[in-house]
């Protein structure tokens, strides 16, 4: 499920992926969960029904299907501290990938 969001957002844009990457990274080192969360099941069934193409941007700027994906990558919490290091070296790695993606594109836009 979280390499579906992953994959979802990577379509949308690099720098939806690093934002994504970066909430993920913020969320382990803070130990943050997510109140409310749904089953895994209940997730599942909304990303079978929707596609990215049917999220609507909120008053808030965020993307409606954006919460729900939210709660999928929230499920998939490091259980040691082996795991939350490996997961955090990973994350930062992908992120600083990701950042010279974008500059790397903002100069050729130029």
């Amino acid at each position: 499920m979280v390499v579906a969001v992953l994959q979802r957002r990577l379509a949308s844009s690099t720098y939806a992926m690093v934002q994504s990457l970066e909430r993920r990274r913020k969320r382990i080192l803070n130990a943050e969960t997510v109140e409310n969360q749904p089953s895994p099941e209940r997730l599942l069934e909304q990303f079978d029904t929707t596609t990215a193409d049917d999220s609507e941007p909120t008053e808030t700027g965020a993307e409606s299907q954006e919460r729900v994906e939210e709660q999928a990558l929230a499920l998939a919490q490091p259980q040691t501290e082996k795991q939350r290091g490996d997961e955090l070296r990973y994350l930062d790695g992908i992120i600083s990938k990701g950042m010279t993606s974008l500059a790397r594109n903002a100069k050729q836009n130029f």
